[in-house]
């Protein structure tokens, strides 16, 4: 697969330092994260999904890892990191 945003095979593509993210393919890393972002995304936690929602995260990130362990060429994961650009010393001004 190679899709028209990564310009390799490699699916790794690199964003401009000013543009303050990356993007880059989700690894097995990242997945209590997502789970944990997925989770809250569609569910909020409150009332009585409250005692649900470990169930709920623990599906997504299993799901979430049997789709990155298949290596299917028609799923892809992305991951967008976003970079501080205030440096620790102007942060507290």
């Amino acid at each position: 697969m190679n899709p028209s945003f990564f310009p390799s095979t490699s699916h790794h593509q690199t964003t401009p330092d000013s543009s303050g993210f990356s993007v880059r393919v989700a690894a097995s890393q990242d997945l209590a994260l997502l789970a944990d972002l997925l989770a809250l995304s569609f569910h909020s936690g409150e009332g009585f999904v409250d005692w649900l929602y470990p169930v709920l995260r623990l599906g997504i990130y299993e799901d979430l890892k049997n789709r990155l362990r298949s290596g299917s060429e028609h799923y892809i994961c992305l991951v967008v990191e976003m970079r501080c650009l205030v440096s620790p010393t102007t942060a507290f001004i």
